[in-house]
């Protein structure tokens, strides 16, 4: 079982090597053994329009909303990104670097 459990962890600290640097200008949170990064949209661009156009885009992307456990808002201005949704990192990396160019094309219009 152990080993199972630290051959997931080294395939996340892999997959977040590799695909960080592409979101390494926005602001984003993660653990270096996680399958997950949470990352936060400037204030001006609502989660609710980014998760939208992503998905008329084929990337499905939750809301920080749906993984709250109170009624604070600290999850409305975040994407969850799931690394381990799609078993193609070059998809993975595609989609990444859709979301980087959607919230700087939002950033710089609104």
């Amino acid at each position: 079982m152990n080993d199972i459990i630290l051959q997931k962890q080294h395939m996340a600290i892999e997959l977040q090597e590799r695909l960080t640097p592409i979101i390494r200008n926005l602001s984003f949170q993660t653990f270096k053994t996680s399958f997950h990064i949470w990352i936060k949209l400037p204030e001006r661009l609502e989660s609710d329009i980014l998760v939208n156009y992503l998905l008329e885009n084929n990337i499905i992307v939750p809301n920080g909303r749906d993984f709250l456990v109170d009624n604070l808002q600290k999850g409305e201005n975040f994407i969850r990104i799931a690394l381990s949704a799609e078993k193609s990192i070059d998809k993975i990396e595609k989609a990444l670097i859709e979301i980087v160019n959607s919230i700087d094309y939002n950033k710089n219009h609104r």
